[in-house]
């Protein structure tokens, strides 16, 4: 009677085993997309930064936060589709600076006094000229139009990264 209580016991131990193993294997993904991307530029140092790549440098900066659905729709939506229609990765062009701090501070108008920019997200590109951050040309999101691929793919064609 032993024999047969420990040979069930064992049995089903196996069998929630194989069973645990199994469901690991094949988990679902979860369907929320997060970034993957974790190096972004903090705020407070993007000056510091900028200046100290050198003379002629060339930056590409989207201005994001963590907190924000428009920039979140941006980094999962719009940019994967410019990838997908351009064949390229444009993310790895584009430097992520993380404005989640002003976001939460509600104090995107230090945005607008240090960079011009009224809104997130927002691209632009910049270049070191004489010690100074020089703004080439910008690309910000309207809050009554979602940023698009086309939009993004013109201001990459604006700056020459796509013919």
């Amino acid at each position: 009677m032993l024999k047969k209580i420990m040979f069930t016991l064992l049995s089903l131990i196996m069998i929630y085993s194989t069973a645990a193993v199994l469901y690991r294997i094949f988990e679902p993904e979860s369907e929320i997309n997060t970034d993957t991307r974790t190096v972004s530029l903090d705020y407070d140092s993007l000056n510091e930064y900028l200046l100290s790549t050198g003379e002629g440098t060339i930056h590409y900066l989207m201005f994001s936060s963590t907190l924000s659905a428009d920039c979140q729709y941006v980094l999962n939506t719009v940019i994967p589709t410019v990838n997908t229609d351009l064949n390229m990765q444009a993310e790895s062009l584009i430097e992520i600076v993380d404005v989640t701090v002003l976001d939460k501070e509600m104090n995107i108008n230090r945005l607008t006094a240090d960079w011009g920019l009224s809104s997130i997200p927002s691209f632009a590109a910049v270049h070191i000229q004489d010690g100074t951050v020089i703004m080439d040309n910008t690309l910000e999101s309207d809050p009554q139009k979602p940023m698009s691929a086309a939009d993004l793919e013109g201001w990459l064609r604006q700056n020459g990264l796509i013919k």
